[in-house]
């Protein structure tokens, strides 16, 4: 039977010291911040939110190819 090695990686924030195309940047929105955000959209406030909590969300603003691990 075949065997399978796991060679993904978390996706991580990239040393400031590394060059553009080789550093992934990351922007962390917390559940606090995401509750803020639900309540701008719709109107809905955190107090209506389970624990006061909305969705907390990572935007990519830079990931290359060569970024992280090859997994195909």
């Amino acid at each position: 039977m075949p065997a399978f090695i796991d060679l993904s990686a978390p996706i991580s924030q990239g040393p400031a010291e590394l060059p553009d195309a080789l550093r992934t940047d990351v922007a962390y929105r917390d559940h606090a911040q995401g509750a803020q955000d639900i309540e701008a959209m719709l109107g809905v406030p955190p107090r209506l939110l389970r624990d006061d909590e909305g969705w907390a969300v990572e935007t990519l603003n830079n990931f290359g190819t060569h970024n992280s691990t090859h997994v195909d």
